[in-house]
């Protein structure tokens, strides 16, 4: 049963939520954009992770360096938003979070967002910012994580660089996964919502087809849950059973498993989207971030 400190956060957030699903396409973003703002207090990196701006494959990213982290590995993290909203704000705090737990230095990328920028845009820096990675000599490989649009980012990636005969990330922790935008997508069922603090349907939809620009929803490079995946490395599936996107998630652990997939399904009671973002406003949050961490650091221990 989720916690009382769960519980109240849970109440806090949902005072704010915007209630209107009929609102207009320019405010729906709008209030995408702003419902950052609702989750104050986890912009800075914890205590002993210290923050380096750095250019990575041509744009702007933070670099989470723990204090005694080994220099020969590190992660990619890709940060939520639906493709529509930005990295630095309570994103840093959980890639601090995963760097301290991981004691691996996680790169923090800042992205290009739709509408401004649509699909392929932000894979095409993903991809960028790997090889930025890859290029410092990092003998002991590289890892991906993501939450909810990011986690369907570096799934993506994934499938791109094993399409193109790549070398791979030597496995991935996708939080709260957004991996499939389709229209049969079962996050787009009435109701599905409902146990979600911030979140909602129509604004997730309107993201969708943000980024999508003028390819078809299901497109494995837009929804990666429908791709062929085999030969992917490693991956941690974490999802809350009250998100919108919990179906869709373990559909794809599912689907990733038959196809020869070592994936680790780990799936907590009652909780909301992206859940591991709240820091210390309750305990299952930091006690996803650590077995987030302990996944990446077997990763990259295997590399």
């Amino acid at each position: 049963m989720p916690s009382a400190a769960f519980r109240r956060y849970t109440e806090e957030l949902r005072a704010a939520r915007p209630a209107d699903d009929g609102a207009a396409e320019g405010v729906l973003l709008d209030q995408m954009r702003l419902g950052e703002d609702a989750r104050e207090g986890m912009t800075a990196a914890p205590d002993g992770v210290r923050v380096e701006e750095v250019d990575a494959g041509g744009r702007p990213a933070r670099l989470l360096v723990p204090d005694g982290a080994a220099e020969t590995s590190a992660v990619l993290h890709l940060h939520s938003g639906g493709y529509v909203v930005g990295p630095f704000t309570p994103h840093v705090a959980l890639a601090g979070a995963l760097a301290a737990a991981a004691q691996r230095r996680v790169l923090a990328l800042d992205y290009r967002l739709a509408p401004e920028h649509p699909y392929p845009a932000a894979l095409d820096d993903a991809d960028a910012a790997l090889r930025w990675l890859v290029g410092q000599g990092l003998e002991d490989g590289v890892a991906l994580s993501g939450e909810s649009a990011g986690a369907g980012l570096a799934l993506a990636l994934l499938v791109r660089l094993r399409d193109a005969g790549a070398a791979m990330p030597v496995g991935a922790a996708l939080l709260s996964p957004w991996v499939d935008l389709a229209p049969d997508a079962a996050w787009r069922a009435p109701g599905s919502d409902a146990g979600e603090a911030i979140m909602r349907r129509a604004m997730l939809a309107l993201a969708a087809r943000l980024y999508a620009g003028d390819r078809a929803l299901d497109d494995p490079a837009l929804s990666p849950a429908r791709a062929d995946l085999r030969g992917l490395p490693p991956l941690l599936v974490q999802t809350g059973t009250a998100e919108m996107l919990h179906a869709d998630a373990a559909a794809f652990a599912r689907r990733a498993r038959e196809a020869g997939v070592a994936v680790e399904l780990d799936e907590w009671d009652g909780l909301w989207h992206v859940f591991q973002s709240a820091g210390e406003a309750f305990p299952e949050a930091g006690e996803a971030v650590e077995r987030a961490g302990r996944f990446l650091r077997g990763a990259l221990g295997r590399a």
